[in-house]
């Protein structure tokens, strides 16, 4: 009788590790910048759109999310039939995620009839505007990570609302160098902001509040001008 138990209960295994019918979809494909170059180490996901209420009536995986590999490849397996979009961010690089930027979203579909889609997604560069934070009194170098609240937000917040902070590029002693990536051509607030440090932009003059905006805007094929800001003090 044991014998039999065992028997059944591998199948019932072999049962529950085959995917479900219709979920045999492949999307693959290749990611790179709009001057041809492969985007290696990008974070590129996948959401499987549905109709309202479809989601209440049936619990199923919608996004999935893996790195482009060698040559900006890429590639989503078990996937059910359904209309799909794809979105990449690529931080530290030029390269804007056009789901955050209102840009024309890479999509395929698949059904039974088309069970693979290979998608080549072509990422727009965007504007690289450095930021410079001039800190002589070495103030966010010694209170940073160690005083409960000692931060600076600098950051762009994208059409979709997401809140992309400015990444460092480099660090001194009394300072530090960041950058945030912009489209060109499209007006965009720099959030700038410390419940802690007291700051002044490149004219000297403070910061009324715990923080302000600063517009940006690069026309395609000029260089950003550089951001600059200092640290005057703690609040």
């Amino acid at each position: 009788m044991w014998r039999v138990i065992v028997a059944a209960f591998g199948l019932l295994l072999c049962f529950a590790q085959q995917p479900a019918v219709g979920e045999t979809g492949v999307i693959a494909g290749t990611v790179s910048g709009e001057d041809g170059s492969p985007v290696v180490g990008a974070y590129v996901t996948l959401h499987l759109s549905f109709t309202p209420g479809q989601a209440v009536r049936q619990a199923f995986r919608t996004h999935w999310g893996v790195y482009s590999g060698s040559g900006g490849s890429f590639r989503f397996t078990g996937l059910r039939n359904g209309t799909y979009r794809l979105c990449v961010q690529a931080p530290g690089a030029a390269w804007l995620d056009p789901c955050e930027w209102g840009l024309a979203i890479p999509s395929g579909a698949l059904s039974s009839a088309v069970r693979s889609q290979a998608i080549a997604i072509s990422l727009r560069r965007g504007a690289e505007v450095p930021i410079s934070i001039d800190d002589p009194g070495q103030l966010v170098l010694q209170s940073e990570g160690r005083i409960a609240g000692a931060l600076l937000l600098i950051g762009v917040r994208t059409p979709t609302g997401t809140f992309r902070p400015a990444v460092l590029t480099s660090r001194g002693l009394t300072g530090r160098t960041l950058k945030v990536v912009i489209p060109f051509d499209k007006p965009v607030n720099l959030t700038v902001g410390s419940s802690f440090f007291r700051l002044a932009d490149s004219t000297g003059t403070p910061f009324s509040g715990p923080g302000r905006t600063i517009p940006l805007s690069v026309p395609a094929g000029q260089t950003p001008a550089t951001v600059r800001l200092s640290v005057t003090g703690v609040k």
